[in-house]
């Protein structure tokens, strides 16, 4: 039995990887509870007048529109009842308009790792997609505008990673209740 699930797993990664999809392990959600994101924001000094609040707005304008609930971290015990959270980072280069875009996932090591080892820290970054970039700005949009594209980017991988794997988990449910697998 365990040859045939370990059978229709690869068969069913092979078959996204033919369309195109990018599945990442480190994106998926436990107990699938994908839908809520706790969301941590940082943003550096400008002259634009950007602040943590126009980016947190922008993020979770983003989300909602993927039908994703967003939670604001404020304090490490918001981010310890989860155990994840969207790390989104606008960084400036001293008093120019040079920025730079941080997106990313990241989780708790001791949630998240079966072995924690005590060099790698409180959180990790797992494997996923390059979602920052760079840009010069000539007001608050075009920085708005480059952070929406890499959330955008974002967004597809981590909601294909979950969905895939909500499938999956699905198919098994179902192939355990037709007692095909036990």
């Amino acid at each position: 039995m365990k040859t045939r699930l370990s059978l229709l797993l690869l068969c069913s990664s092979l078959f996204a990887s033919f369309a195109g999809a990018k599945v990442f392990d480190g994106l998926v959600i436990p107990n699938g509870e994908y839908r809520t994101l706790p969301i941590a924001v940082f943003v550096t000094p400008n002259t634009l007048g950007l602040g943590e609040d126009d980016v947190y707005r922008a993020t979770k304008l983003r989300l909602l529109a993927n039908k994703i609930q967003t939670i604001e971290i404020k304090s490490a015990k918001d981010f310890n009842e989860s155990g994840y959270f969207l790390f989104v980072a606008v960084n400036f280069l001293g008093d120019r308009n040079i920025f730079s875009t941080t997106i990313g996932l990241k989780k708790d090591t001791r949630k998240n790792l079966k072995q924690v080892n005590h060099w790698l820290g409180t959180l990790i970054t797992p494997e996923q997609g390059s979602y920052g970039g760079f840009g010069i700005a000539t007001t608050d949009r075009t920085v708005i505008d480059g952070l929406n594209t890499g959330l955008d980017n974002f967004l597809l991988d981590y909601l294909e990673s979950n969905v895939y794997v909500e499938e999956l988990r699905e198919n098994i449910r179902k192939l355990e209740e037709e007692g095909k697998l036990k």
